[in-house]
């Protein structure tokens, strides 16, 4: 039984998502999404990036890295041995 292949890329909006909070003060841009498949059960997790580095290095994106190994852990039993933490 081979492992699953995974893959993490970026999708762009066709317009920038954009939201203030705290009264104002605080602004936030989202340009895109990572997307996170599975070979085995195509897309895992679609997740909001805010960061502009995603677009070329998707596969560091701190929370497509945590629901990719969850779902190696919870769907495949594979443990990537660098989160000792899980939801």
């Amino acid at each position: 039984m081979s492992a699953p292949t995974m893959a993490m890329t970026y999708e762009p909006y066709p317009e920038p998502k954009r939201w203030t909070s705290d009264g104002g003060r605080l602004h936030w841009r989202a340009d895109g999404d990572v997307v996170v498949t599975c070979s085995e059960h195509g897309e895992i997790s679609r997740l909001i990036s805010t960061s502009l580095s995603d677009e070329e290095h998707p596969e560091y994106n701190g929370n497509s890295i945590l629901a990719r190994d969850n779902h190696l852990w919870f769907d495949h039993g594979i443990a990537q041995g660098h989160h000792s933490y899980r939801f």
